[in-house]
C-alpha cells in the first residue's frame, strides 16, 4: 500500500465525504469486493446509526499495510493516473476509510492467508491506529462503524423520523441487490437489528442473481439480449420483458432498471431514456412512457474508455464513445421490440401535450403565424443551429431543439433578429367548429375521479354498480374492437346508444345483476361493521398485560430478601463438633479419584472466559484449547434437530397417488407397505404413523387391497417449509430404508431437510446471549459427549477448539 502522488491526487481532487448510512455500506462492500470476497455479510443496528458491520472472506490486510490503511491517499489499486487505463477495481481514491473515520468510531479486524491469527485494529479520527489486539476471526476483512455521525448532529437529525430511515434501509438493499445479480458467485446477507431483511445464496450466472431479487414470475417474462460491436468495442446483454408485457413488468422508478457499466452500477440519464422510449413505445397506454421497465442491461468497454471520477458515489460515469454505446444499446432494444415509430422528436410526447405543441407556433412582429419548429436532439453545443454571417457575426435561425425549448429559449426572427413571440392558432374540430387550442399558460382543470371502493371500518367494500355501468363494461370491448380508431368520447356516446336501443330481455338480465350486486355490498358493509364492533369489545375486555421485569430486576429482589431474612439464632442446647479438614489433603483425594476413573472418561475442564472475547479456556489432560460455546451449540443444536425434529406438514389439495413406478419399483413399495401405521378407519383404510415419514414431512394414506402390499397408497399431507420437496425426497427415504437398513429418523433425513436443519441450527445459535455464563458453558462441555469424535467443526467447517499450547508435565 503506497501514498498517490501529489499530482494524482489534485487530479482526483473528489472531496470524498460520507453523507449516509448508504455511503458507508457502498464503500465498505466495493473494498470488499476488490479484496476477491466470496461472502459478504452486512448488519445495521438502529439503521445504522449504532453500528454498521461489514464482513467479508477476501485477502485480508497485510501487517505491513495496517497502519496505513485508512489514512487518505493511501491504496494499493493504484499507483499513478496512468492506472486508470487499466482500472478494474470499484474503489481507487484511498479516501472512503479515512473519511468515514472522520465522522464514527471505526475497529477494523482482518487475518490473511498466511497470518495465524487475525488483528483487531482500532482507529482515530484521521485514520491513525491506536491500539491493536488478536481476535477469533478467521481470514478475511470485517469493519465495524459506530456511532455514526456523533459528530455531526444536524446531519444525523436528518433522519430523525422513521419515514426515512426505512427509505434509507431500501436504497441500500437495492444497493446489495445490484451487486449481487453482477456477481452471481457472490453469497450475501443483510439483517437488520439481528434479522434477516435478504439473504442471496452462491448462484451460477447473472439471469439466477436477478431471479433471486425480481421473482420467478418476473423472470418467465423476460428474455436475453445480446449485441457485439468491434470497432469501438462495446459489448451489451442482459435480460428485458417481452414484447407485450404489461405494467407488472415495469415500475415507476430506477430500483428495478439495473444498468451496469463494466460491472458497475450506474446512473446515466441517457441510456435509462432510451429504455424508457423502447420499451413505452410496444405498450398500448400511454401513461407507460412514464415507467421503467424490469430489467438487467450489463455494458462492457474497455477500461480507458470510462471515466468514473466525475462524483464521489461514482454512480455517474462519463463516456469516451457515448454515440457508438448508445447505438449498440438501442440496436440490442431494436432487435427485440423492433424500430420506434416515427415522432417528432427523440422524447416521447404524451398525446395531450403532443396536441398543445402543435397548436401553439411563433409570430413575428407582423403578425404572421410560423409553423413550431420540430424538437429533436442534436450535437451542437448551444442547442440552437447558428449560420455565420459575412461579417462574423453569429444570428441565430428560426430553429430550436427541445432541450433549449423546454428551457424557455425561443428563436428570433432571422430578419429583425427579435423573439418570436407564442400565438394561438384555431385547430378545427371534426364537425367543422373551431376552437383555440390551450396555450402553454393555461392547464386543464384536473377532475377527481370517484373511487370504486367505500372504506368501512377500516375494510375496502367494492361499491355496487348500476345496470348501464355493467352493460357499458361488456359493450364497450365489443365496440372498441370494431372501431380501433374511435376516441374515449365517440366510443361513449355509441354504448349510450346501444344500451338506449337494448330490447328489454336484455335490459332486465343487467338490472337482475345490479339488485345482485346491491345485495352484496350491504352484506359485505354490514359484515364489515360487525367485526369492526366485535373487536373493540374485544380490546376492552381484554386484560390488561403488567409489564414483566427484567432479569437484573428480579436478581435485585432476591438479593434484597436474602439480605433482610434474619437467620435464626443457633440453639444453645445444639451439640457441636469438630472436624478435622485439610485442603491438601482434599486435593489428593480428588487425584486418586480422577486417577481411578481412567482417561476414557476423562473430560474437558473449564478455566475461564477471555476478556476481549467470548471465548473460553479449557484444559484436556496436557492441552490447553479455546472453545467457541456458540459454534459448538450450533453443532449440538442441529444434531438436536436432526434426531427429534417434526417438519410441519399442510393439506393438499387433491392426494398424490403412488404407483411402482413413481416410487421406483415393488421393492420400495413393500417398505413403504410395512411401516407402521395406526388410525384406521372406515373400511380398513389406515395412516402411516412411523415417524421416518411424519418426521420428514410425510403424512401417507393407505386403502387395503386384497394383500398386504394392494391397495392404494396417496400422499394426503407434505412439508412446505422445504422449498422443492416433493416425490424425490420419499424415494431417499425409502432407498435409506431398504438399502441402509435405516431405523431411526436421522439416519432417513433426505439431503434438503439436512440442509433445512441446518439453517435452522445456525438461526437459533444466533439468539444466544453474546455473553454466556460459567453455567452456561459448562453444560455445554458436559454435552459434547454426544458428538461423534469427527464432528470437531461447526456446520460451516469452522473447528470447535483452537489448540493454544500443551502444558508442562507435572513432577
Amino acid at each position: 500500500m503506497k501514498h498517490l502522488p501529489l499530482e494524482t491526487v489534485r487530479l482526483l481532487s473528489s472531496s470524498q465525504v460520507v453523507t449516509s448510512v448508504l455511503s458507508v455500506v457502498k464503500e465498505l462492500v466495493e473494498n470488499a469486493l476488490d479484496a476477491g470476497a466470496s461472502s459478504i455479510e452486512v448488519k445495521l443496528d438502529n439503521y445504522g446509526f449504532d453500528r454498521v458491520e461489514v464482513r467479508d472472506n477476501g485477502s485480508g490486510i497485510k501487517a505491513a499495510d495496517a497502519p496505513v490503511m485508512a489514512v487518505k491517499h493511501y491504496t494499493s489499486k493504484i499507483s499513478s493516473a496512468a492506472d486508470f487505463d487499466t482500472l478494474e477495481t470499484y474503489g481507487f481514491r484511498g479516501e472512503a476509510l479515512g473519511s468515514i473515520c472522520a465522522v464514527a468510531e471505526v475497529v477494523v479486524t482482518s487475518k490473511t492467508a498466511d497470518a495465524d491469527l487475525s488483528t483487531q485494529y482500532a482507529l482515530d479520527s484521521e485514520g491513525h491506529v491506536i491500539s491493536q489486539k488478536p481476535s477469533h476471526l478467521g481470514q478475511g476483512t470485517t469493519v465495524t462503524v459506530s456511532s455514526l455521525f456523533k459528530n455531526l448532529p444536524v446531519r444525523k437529525q436528518f433522519y430523525s423520523t422513521s419515514k426515512k430511515c426505512k427509505e434509507e434501509l431500501k436504497r441500500i438493499q437495492d444497493l446489495l441487490m445490484a451487486y449481487a445479480i453482477i456477481q452471481p458467485e457472490l453469497r450475501l446477507t443483510f439483517t437488520h437489528n439481528k434479522a434477516l431483511v435478504w439473504h442471496k445464496a452462491k448462484v451460477s450466472d447473472s439471469r439466477a442473481g436477478l431471479m433471486c431479487v425480481l421473482g420467478t414470475a418476473a423472470m418467465n417474462n423476460m428474455m436475453p439480449v445480446q449485441y457485439q460491436q468491434d470497432e469501438p468495442q462495446v459489448d451489451v446483454s442482459g435480460f428485458i420483458p417481452r414484447p407485450g408485457s404489461d405494467n407488472s413488468m415495469s415500475s415507476s422508478s430506477t430500483d428495478r432498471t439495473f444498468v451496469f457499466i463494466n460491472a458497475r452500477p450506474v446512473h446515466h440519464k441517457e441510456i435509462l431514456k432510451l429504455i424508457r422510449r423502447y420499451h413505452g413505445g410496444q405498450l398500448v397506454r400511454e401513461t407507460s412512457y412514464s415507467r421503467y421497465p424490469l430489467m438487467l442491461l450489463d455494458i462492457r468497454v474497455p477500461a480507458q474508455s470510462v471515466d468514473v471520477n466525475v462524483t464521489p458515489d461514482k454512480t455517474q460515469v462519463l463516456l469516451h464513445n457515448k454515440d457508438a454505446v448508445l447505438v449498440a444499446v438501442e440496436t440490442a432494444l431494436a432487435s427485440v421490440y423492433g424500430p420506434l415509430p416515427d415522432v417528432p422528436c427523440s422524447l416521447h410526447v404524451p398525446p395531450e401535450e403532443e396536441q398543445s405543441h402543435s397548436a401553439v407556433g411563433f409570430a413575428s412582429e407582423e403578425g404572421t403565424a410560423l409553423p413550431q419548429p420540430p424538437l429533436e436532439t442534436t450535437a451542437e453545443p448551444a442547442g440552437v443551429s447558428e449560420e455565420v454571417q459575412a461579417d462574423g457575426a453569429k444570428k441565430q435561425q428560426g430553429r430550436i431543439d427541445g432541450d433549449s425549448w423546454s428551457l424557455g429559449h425561443l428563436p428570433s426572427d432571422p430578419a429583425s433578429e427579435e423573439h418570436l413571440q407564442p400565438v394561438k392558432v384555431f385547430v378545427p374540430k371534426r364537425d367543422g367548429a373551431t376552437v383555440p387550442s390551450c396555450g402553454p399558460d393555461k392547464t386543464p382543470s384536473k377532475v377527481a375521479k370517484v373511487t370504486a371502493y367505500d372504506l368501512i371500518s377500516n375494510r375496502a367494500v367494492r361499491q355496487p354498480q348500476s345496470a348501464s355501468a355493467l352493460f357499458s363494461q361488456e359493450a364497450r370491448v365489443k365496440v372498441l374492437a370494431e372501431n380501433p380508431e374511435a376516441g374515449p368520447q365517440e366510443i361513449s356516446n355509441i354504448v349510450e346508444q346501444l344500451w338506449k336501443n337494448a330490447p328489454q330481455e336484455e335490459r332486465k338480465k343487467y338490472e337482475d345483476k345490479a339488485e345482485r350486486e346491491t345485495a352484496r355490498y350491504e352484506c359485505q358493509s354490514k359484515r364489515a361493521s360487525e367485526k369492526s364492533t366485535e373487536q373493540l369489545a374485544r380490546l376492552s375486555r381484554a386484560p390488561k398485560h403488567k409489564a414483566v421485569p427484567s432479569k437484573q430486576q428480579i436478581l435485585d429482589k432476591l438479593l434484597l430478601s436474602q439480605a433482610e431474612k434474619p437467620r435464626p439464632p443457633l440453639a444453645p442446647d445444639r451439640p457441636c463438633r469438630e472436624v478435622p479438614f485439610s485442603l491438601a489433603a482434599l486435593k489428593m483425594r480428588l487425584n486418586l479419584l480422577s486417577k481411578r476413573v481412567g482417561p476414557t472418561t476423562q473430560r474437558m475442564h473449564l478455566i475461564g472466559q477471555l476478556g476481549s472475547h467470548p471465548a473460553w479456556l479449557v484444559s484436556s489432560g496436557d492441552q490447553l484449547l479455546l472453545l467457541n460455546p456458540f459454534r459448538t451449540e450450533e453443532r449440538l443444536l442441529f444434531r438436536r434437530l436432526l434426531a427429534e425434529n417434526l417438519l410441519p406438514t399442510e393439506k393438499l389439495e387433491s392426494p398424490l397417488r403412488l404407483s411402482d413406478g413413481l416410487l421406483g419399483g415393488s421393492v420400495y413399495r413393500e417398505a413403504l407397505c410395512s411401516m407402521e401405521k395406526t388410525s384406521v378407519g372406515p373400511g380398513g383404510t389406515a395412516t402411516f404413523s412411523d415417524a421416518r415419514l411424519v418426521a420428514n414431512g410425510f403424512q401417507i394414506r393407505h386403502i387395503p387391497g386384497a394383500t398386504a402390499t394392494d391397495g392404494l397408497l396417496e400422499i394426503v399431507e407434505m412439508a412446505t417449509c422445504v422449498p422443492f420437496y416433493g416425490l424425490s425426497d420419499l424415494k431417499d427415504i425409502l432407498h435409506s430404508v431398504v438399502h441402509s437398513g435405516a431405523q431411526s429418523v436421522q439416519q432417513c433425513r433426505p439431503l434438503k431437510v439436512h440442509r433445512h436443519l441446518e439453517g435452522e441450527a445456525v438461526r437459533l445459535a444466533r439468539r444466544l446471549p453474546l455473553m454466556m455464563t460459567k453455567e452456561d458453558v459448562d453444560d455445554t462441555l458436559s454435552r459434547m459427549s454426544e458428538l461423534e469424535g469427527d464432528c470437531t467443526s461447526c456446520l460451516h467447517g469452522r473447528p470447535l477448539l483452537h489448540h493454544l499450547l500443551d502444558l508442562p508435565a507435572q513432577n
